[in-house]
């Protein structure tokens, strides 16, 4: 529907281009890009279509599994959408026939005291033991997060992050463009 499409084009979740030093994919999530008039079953739909289209691209995604990053740079509109979607994202990753190893949280400074630590509690609470213990939080500038996740394993060249916290998009749109 054009819900789901929408939101797949806006690049608020990217399969990115580079892989981590394990060889696994990153995939991220910018709430900072989240087309907000789009209902969270839509974009639940978006993530699970988004996953399964790179999984059938790439046989190696699924022996490798996934590094899973969420953005809470920019000014964020957080609402009652965003409880279901922490709750509906924590319980999509126990069903993806794809292995999370890895969740970073990363938010700035600003957005972890006005709503940060009671949507990342719930998210953590909805996870599975296996996923809650691969969480990672990170509080900071776009730069010191970028540095923080490379002694993750992730190049700093992974995350294609603007200066205001915002993932580039134009690499994503062609991907899916293209792919129709």
């Amino acid at each position: 529907d054009e819900g789901t499409l929408e939101c797949l084009l806006s690049g608020w979740l990217q399969m990115l281009p580079v892989r981590d030093m394990s060889g696994r994919h990153v995939t991220a999530l910018s709430l900072a890009l989240e087309p907000k008039h789009v209902s969270a079953q839509e974009k639940i739909r978006c993530i699970f279509y988004m996953e399964m289209a790179d999984l059938e691209e790439d046989k190696e995604y699924q022996r490798n599994g996934n590094v899973f990053i969420m953005l809470h740079f920019g000014n964020p509109n957080y609402e009652q959408s965003s409880r279901l979607m922490a709750w509906n994202l924590s319980k999509l990753v126990g069903v993806l026939p794809i292995k999370c190893n890895s969740i970073h949280i990363c938010i700035s400074p600003s957005n972890e005291s006005r709503l940060g630590k009671p949507v990342i509690a719930l998210g953590t609470f909805a996870l599975e033991t296996y996923a809650r213990l691969r969480l990672r939080t990170h509080v900071g500038s776009p730069l010191e997060i970028i540095y923080n996740l490379q002694t993750f394993g992730i190049p700093s060249s992974a995350l294609p992050l603007k200066s205001d916290g915002k993932l580039s998009v134009d690499l994503h749109r062609d991907k899916w463009v293209k792919r129709g």
